[in-house]
């Protein structure tokens, strides 16, 4: 990440300031990186999520019943949470750095000793994020960090299908070519799925379509210029592999701009 921000230019070739932002999972909760990102002469702003700590969540509950009662915990569902902030030290730090939260209650059944009655009690779930956004409100935080989405699942097939996580090059440059080259290839996939493919096939994994159309017993044979694909008559999808084909050759790939 050093490097990466060291070749990151604070303005864009038009000479405007570059605003530079982060959304990260509980593996960035790291206050090194976090001043890492404060330091420069042009900050970066951050969402990271806070998890699995104990008392960030017990600082925003306080937080939380400083401003409400317990006969309001109720109203604050899944679809309608309650939304606020806090400041926090994290551990071998010096900084107090904020602290955005939702708190939702659910509804849990317990039963006696005896079995005999139920009580219904109102579990507080809370969703933190740390970060350096003071420009937006606790809930435009939230929703900042959420819209990582399911990103993460196409950073998986990226790494597993393209192999995105080896870069074995000494230079950073190198590194960078090898990776950008293997996230084109990603995303020519990707297009091809949404212009060619059909159906159910729209949300294959790239490992998946490798198994299904292209591990096929088959022979391309030259003749009179020409190049000739034979497949196996026992192969099941030799049918929807031909109409991609054609799809493929016939498809306009590159948008004509009026």
């Amino acid at each position: 990440m050093v490097e990466v921000l060291q070749r990151t230019p604070d303005y864009t070739p038009e000479g405007k300031l570059r605003n530079i932002q982060f959304r990260g999972d509980a593996a960035f909760y790291n206050s090194d990186l976090m001043d890492l990102f404060e330091d420069r002469s042009n900050p970066v702003r951050y969402a990271i999520r806070a998890k699995g700590t104990d008392k960030i969540e017990d600082a925003c509950l306080d937080a939380y019943y400083k401003v409400n009662k317990l006969e309001d915990d109720y109203k604050y569902t899944s679809s309608k949470p309650f939304y606020g902030e806090t400041c926090y030290r994290m551990s071998h730090s010096k900084k107090n750095r904020r602290i955005c939260f939702k708190v939702v209650f659910t509804q849990k059944e317990v039963e006696t000793k005896k079995g005999e009655s139920v009580q219904l009690l109102l579990i507080p779930h809370v969703f933190a994020v740390i970060t350096n956004f003071e420009d937006l409100d606790p809930e435009q935080v939230i929703n900042f960090y959420c819209q990582r989405g399911s990103s993460e699942n196409y950073t998986k097939e990226l790494k597993g299908d393209f192999f995105a996580n080896t870069l074995s090059h000494r230079s950073f440059a190198a590194n960078a070519f090898d990776f950008f080259l293997k996230c084109l290839a990603y995303n020519l996939f990707r297009f091809f799925q949404y212009r060619v493919m059909e159906g159910s096939d729209q949300n294959l994994t790239a490992s998946t379509f490798r198994k299904k159309y292209q591990k096929a017993a088959s022979r391309l044979s030259c003749h009179a210029r020409s190049y000739y694909l034979k497949i196996a008559r026992s192969f099941r999808h030799a049918e929807k592999f031909k109409r991609y084909l054609h799809k493929a050759r016939t498809i306009g790939w590159i948008p004509i701009l009026c």
